[in-house]
């Protein structure tokens, strides 16, 4: 440990001399557990990635589609990924008051009305 820091030093100056494929190669043909550390970009266009379906297309209610993590659990017996896009801004509030809360219908309707909450029109 006493030495740690000027170790990793000349660790880290060796390996910037080769691309970091020339080390993965290397470690790996001698049996050396390793494995790139991606950026983030690398990360999201891994072939690995891709294949798996971690990141899928989901349409957007308004137009378009966003990117959004796909569902990490793959079933063989079940093949079929559907994905829906996120709520817009207060579409659920009246729902969300009815299901989670005990507060009176009314009350949360005269919210709405004097702006205190937001809700889409039903």
């Amino acid at each position: 440990m006493k030495h740690k820091q000027h170790i990793e030093g000349l660790v880290a100056e060796r390996l910037r001399t080769r691309p970091a494929e020339e080390w993965l190669a290397a470690l790996e043909a001698a049996r050396v557990p390793c494995g790139r550390i991606n950026n983030f970009a690398q990360a999201l266009y891994d072939a690995q990635v891709r294949h798996r379906n971690m990141f899928v297309p989901v349409p957007h209610p308004l137009g378009g589609s966003a990117r959004a993590p796909g569902n990490p659990l793959k079933f063989s017996a079940d093949d079929d990924e559907s994905y829906a896009p996120p709520p817009l801004l207060a579409a659920h509030t009246r729902t969300v008051f009815q299901e989670w809360t005990t507060v009176p219908d009314a009350r949360v309707a005269a919210a709405i009305a004097a702006g205190a909450l937001q809700a889409t029109p039903e």
